[in-house]
């Protein structure tokens, strides 16, 4: 059984590690059942060790939750497609260029870049939208600003569903893949790196 939602107050407790340890261990235990808890704890923890919190006055509490919570829903759909957004340098022109007779219409306008740190890995993932609900991801593994070697990529969707790709180029590409939710995981000479879980769908990419 799921229990209560997590307040603004309690997040902001459990990651300056004020909680309790029973009310750490109850606060760990919903985040495994809540993902709206978790992602709003994921942010939250961006946005309160970002901010030097010394150099504001206190705010009443019946203002933090409102303006905490407009905060949240507008970061968390931040990545929307974009329409002109540049191609990273590694992948050049590539991403334009499709198979078949009728390549040209098959790329809608929209794209979305993310950069990820996993470990001593950079990660940039470019999703380049297609049409009928699809799109096509290219990945870029690097590590001090050179192409990292022995990098094992496997996309996870939520059906189950994986497919898995060895990286032995400067990038790979998951092409025609439906909108939904995925996970990506990275290992390198066998050892787990880490992992990115998303959502992708009609407004862009979503954080998991």
């Amino acid at each position: 059984m799921q229990t209560q939602c997590i307040t603004i107050e309690t997040h902001a407790k459990y990651i300056f590690n004020c909680l309790a340890p029973d009310e750490r261990e109850q606060a760990e235990y919903h985040f495994a059942q809540c993902d709206e808890c978790l992602e709003k704890l994921i942010i939250n923890r961006e946005l309160l060790e970002e901010i030097d919190l010394a150099q504001f006055d206190p705010a009443p509490s019946n203002l933090i939750q409102p303006a905490l919570g407009k905060i949240f829903d507008y970061l968390k759909t931040f990545r929307e497609w974009l329409t002109d957004l540049a191609q990273p340098p590694w992948l050049g022109s590539v991403a334009t260029v499709r198979s078949g007779k009728d390549s040209a219409k098959t790329v809608s306008p929209g794209a979305v870049l993310v950069k990820k740190e996993m470990q001593d890995l950079q990660v940039e993932i470019y999703i380049e939208k297609l049409k009928e609900s699809r799109v096509a991801l290219w990945i870029h593994v690097s590590c001090n600003k050179r192409p990292a070697p022995n990098v094992y990529l496997s996309l996870k969707q939520a059906s189950g569903a994986t497919v898995a790709r060895l990286l032995n180029h400067d990038y790979e590409c998951f092409d025609n893949i439906p909108y939904g939710r995925y996970s990506l995981k990275l290992e390198q000479k066998e050892a787990a790196k880490g992992i990115y879980a998303f959502k992708i769908d009609d407004r862009g990419l979503h954080e998991r």
